[in-house]
């Protein structure tokens, strides 16, 4: 058994002769995520052999009420768990993943193991669900596969209104993030066809016109600036007539506002929209197809398109432009991003297919600081995942439905399995071929 995290306060033994400790354990978290640095937990574990079942809250609860229940009763960890509305960790489980929703003007990102000031997904237990971070605050690092402090690897989705225009991602670049979207689904009344798109790179007709790609750049930055004056006037305009919307997340307000904006306005911002935006390259995609986004080359998802994303866990971007006001701050970093930006053409994704045990896989992406597999398994089959020495995997369902080390996960649902775990197999129960998403950490 690793040893325990955090301060070891006292030990105990219930009158079923189980045996118990309480542990004080500070909340370490990424350097990316919440204010509130100083949280302390506590947690009541029950060593189980070389496995444990672990209560936990913050300092501010009085615990002892639980452990009081467990010491003079034959109560299990979870009847006192649900009794005082706490969660229990069982590390024979892995962390099945509950989602928290962040709102954007452009629609919404829904977060798997996201860890920030704007929020933190959560793990569900047999009792309450509680905090991501709770959850790796309690496993020893050789049983997580995670060091102290460390965040997973970042796995969303991201999901657009279809309205066009207003659900169109901000056009940005990375220098550090590694992102790699997998199209989940395309809004048929946005793409009637089912094709929808990806804004990514520039056009390289647009680029032959001009003798050197330092002016181009130029010529483009300009067209951004002349649009930005047009959508910071609509903006000023908004507020000036009381019209900014309250939520400027809810379309249905923002859409409103918009059609007061005077017609001349309207024009000149639809026309330098379309000037801006004739230098850039629109890349077609359909459900199922994998964009790897190179570090330094501008993007935006269009409007109805569905994409699961595994991501580098930092907060970094450029933004060049954004058809829409910017809520996370105040000015564009168009200069700046020009400076790096990347003039290679934007080309799809080519990986191999191979079989795995009674299904296949294909390696999607190997970044520095990850890699993503998309594993294909029948109906009634299954798959090994993970070595003996992987340290921790992320596992999304994308089609189907799957179980492994006694964990179930439909369509969109997620988990993470760490290294204590693995290797594990992963059964398709089912009379459909399920599709998972497995992404394990460098």
């Amino acid at each position: 058994m690793a040893s325990l995290p955090g301060e070891h306060v006292r030990a105990f033994v219930a009158s079923g002769g189980s045996e118990y400790q309480l542990r004080r354990i500070p909340l370490v978290l990424p350097n990316s995520a919440v204010a509130d640095s100083e949280q302390t937990l506590w947690a009541i574990y029950h060593c189980l052999d070389s496995d444990f079942q672990v209560i936990v809250c913050p300092s501010e609860i009085d615990i002892t009420k639980a452990a009081s229940e467990l010491q003079s009763s034959r109560v299990s960890m979870l009847d006192v768990a649900c009794s005082q509305g706490l969660p229990v960790i069982d590390s024979r489980q892995p962390a099945q993943l509950s989602t928290v929703d962040i709102a954007k003007p452009w629609g919404k990102e829904v977060w798997y193991t996201g860890i920030e000031a704007r929020g933190v997904s959560e793990v569900v237990t047999q009792s309450v669900g509680c905090p991501l971070t709770w959850w790796l605050a309690t496993m020893p690092a050789e049983r997580s596969g995670l060091a102290s402090g460390e965040a997973p690897v970042l796995l969303k989705i991201l999901a657009p209104h279809d309205e066009p225009v207003l659900g169109d991602l901000y056009f940005e670049l990375h220098e550090i993030k590694q992102e790699v979207y997998v199209i989940s689904a395309i809004s048929e009344a946005a793409w009637p066809n089912g094709e929808g798109a990806i804004r990514i790179g520039f056009h390289e007709k647009k680029r032959a016109e001009y003798a050197s790609d330092n002016e181009f750049k130029r010529a483009y930055t300009e067209s951004v600036n002349a649009y930005r004056q047009v959508r910071f006037e609509i903006d000023d305009w908004l507020l000036d007539n009381d019209l900014q919307a309250a939520d400027p997340c809810d379309i249905g307000s923002v859409k409103r506002a918009l059609e007061q904006v005077p017609d001349s306005l309207q024009r000149l911002e639809q026309q330098r929209r379309e000037t801006m935006e004739a230098f850039t390259q629109l890349h077609p995609i359909r459900v199922g197809d994998v964009v790897v986004i190179p570090r330094n080359l501008p993007h935006s998802l269009q409007h109805g398109v569905r994409a699961v994303e595994f991501q580098t866990p930092v907060y970094e971007r450029k933004i060049v432009s954004f058809a829409q006001r910017v809520l996370t701050q105040a000015h564009w970093d168009t200069d700046e991003a020009m400076q790096v930006t990347d003039m290679r053409d934007y080309r799809a994704a080519v990986f191999g297919k191979e079989a795995c045990g009674n299904g296949s896989r294909e390696k999607i992406v190997d970044f520095e600081g990850f890699t993503v597999w998309r594993y294909t398994i029948p109906a009634a089959e299954c798959v090994r995942i993970g070595e003996s020495s992987a340290r921790y995997l992320l596992l999304m369902t994308l089609v189907g439905e799957v179980t492994f080390a006694n964990c179930r996960c439909v369509s969109e649902q997620a988990a993470l399995i760490p290294a204590s775990l693995l290797p594990t197999e992963v059964l398709n129960e089912s009379a459909e071929t399920a599709i998972v998403l497995i992404a394990a950490p460098n």
